[in-house]
């Protein structure tokens, strides 16, 4: 609180000045994640251009949008969107609902509602600002680069990665030519192309663009940035899905580390650290550090998002697997079904989203001998799962060879035995798949020869 003391001493008797110049320097700070240096000047200057808001209440709109961009990275979205909106409110006010300066702001709403989860509204927001940026700004502007690029965010988030990777591709594009390659537009932009790029089954592209874009944010904004953090979330999230297990554990580590030193315990961002961590040890087969690990990520969520928020479902579904892995399936069992619950409040009954923890549930239940309860999960996950690539195998093949067990185990072998020779008889089924598969078959025709099916 000091800079707004200053400020407030040596600018005495000129408040408008002192609301700029603490908005100036609370922005500068926030940008070096200083939040405890920003916080009081934005603060102090919000509250002075309240009394004072300048012409049109611009000024006020523009202390409210610096105040919700700082409240957004501190993990307030819900705060920094009511600051937005009201934004939004006093610039269509001044200029009109088609100026570049509401999409701009539209572009904030757009980011803040995909972090709450509210991916529908968040798509409207930024669809509507680049219909603005599109119609009133010139081709390559960076202002549309950076609405493409919330919007492909949020289509990525949404499963479309086909989209997603169209929108980010463009705004690489974009950014590209208006800023230097370890700008933080143009590193953020490639992070997120890598994380498409990824779930399109492209782990090199997706490894190429999270190592090229890791040294330069590490130059742009120093080495214990919170955004050091994202670039090596992604990176290890990757390699653990590679089988590098070790590297993949030592980029959460750094990245929980930096996190939790700039942002505190209490955040989104430190819970999304310890899912990650956690996940990684659980491949390790660490199960009990990773059970430690994962429960304190669905604490520090459900204590900063809500009970029903849909990222919660991250920690759970992980700790569900170890739970499983621990021998504890009626404890994994109710996880599963807390997941499903909040992906269908999240994403509606029809999404994909629902697949593996309908086929998890599915599991669950054969291992537990109830094939019938199994069977009506199987058989929604399969009618939700997606039939093309990278998805086919986890969300159609795997729950057709799994029902087709609990199939048989209930006395319906012909229905089994046909399921399972479909799944045999395709030509692109991976190696792994079609072994399982034949063991389901030899399964089948020993439940056949010794009558031990139902």
């Amino acid at each position: 609180d000091r800079g707004a003391a200053r400020i407030a001493t040596e600018l005495e008797g000129q408040p408008r000045l002192q609301a700029d110049m603490m908005n100036l320097m609370g922005d500068v700070y926030r940008e070096l994640a200083l939040y405890e240096e920003a916080r009081p000047l934005l603060t102090r200057a919000l509250e002075q251009r309240r009394r004072e808001p300048g012409e049109k209440d611009l000024e006020l709109a523009e202390s409210l949008r610096a105040t919700a961009i700082l409240l957004e990275e501190q993990g307030s979205p819900r705060e920094a969107l009511e600051h937005l909106e009201e934004t939004r409110r006093i610039q269509e006010a001044a200029f009109g609902p088609e100026d570049p300066a509401v999409a701009r702001t539209l572009t904030d709403i757009g980011r803040v509602q995909e972090l709450l989860g509210e991916f529908a509204e968040a798509r409207k927001s930024l669809e509507q600002a680049l219909d603005i940026e599109e119609a009133r700004l010139p081709a390559l502007a960076p202002q549309t680069g950076l609405t493409l690029k919330g919007l492909g965010e949020v289509l990525k988030e949404t499963g479309d990665h086909a989209a997603a990777k169209e929108r980010l591709l463009r705004a690489l594009e974009i950014l590209q030519a208006s800023f230097e390659p370890d700008h933080p537009h143009v590193t953020a932009t490639r992070l997120l192309l890598g994380d498409t790029l990824r779930f399109t089954s492209d782990d090199e592209g997706a490894r190429e663009q999270y190592e090229t874009a890791l040294p330069l944010i590490e130059r742009s904004y120093g080495e214990d940035h919170p955004q050091v953090a994202v670039a090596l979330t992604k990176l290890g999230n990757l390699l653990n899905s590679i089988g590098e297990r070790e590297e993949a554990i030592g980029c959460h580590r750094r990245a929980l580390r930096i996190r939790r030193q700039a942002l505190g315990e209490q955040h989104p961002d430190v819970a999304a650290s310890l899912n990650n961590l956690g996940y990684a040890l659980y491949f390790r087969r660490d199960f009990e550090e990773a059970k430690t690990v994962l429960e304190e990520s669905a604490r520090i969520y459900e204590a900063t998002l809500g009970k029903d928020h849909a990222d919660l479902a991250l920690p759970l579904r992980n700790l569900a697997a170890v739970e499983r892995s621990l021998g504890n399936l009626s404890v994994s069992a109710d996880l599963y079904e807390r997941v499903l619950r909040l992906r269908e409040k999240a994403y509606g009954p029809e999404s994909a989203f629902l697949v593996s923890s309908l086929y998890n549930l599915g599991r669950l239940k054969l291992e537990t001998g109830r094939a019938e309860e199994a069977e009506s999960f199987l058989r929604r996950a399969i009618a939700l799962g997606r039939d093309y690539e990278p998805y086919r195998h986890p969300e159609i093949i795997q729950p057709n060879i799994d029902l087709a067990l609990s199939l048989g185990i209930q006395g319906k072998l012909d229905q089994a035995e046909d399921l399972i020779s479909r799944v045999l008889d395709d030509p692109d089924l991976e190696n792994r798949a079609r072994s399982r598969a034949a063991e389901t078959l030899e399964e089948l025709r020993r439940l056949r020869r010794t009558g031990t099916g139902s």
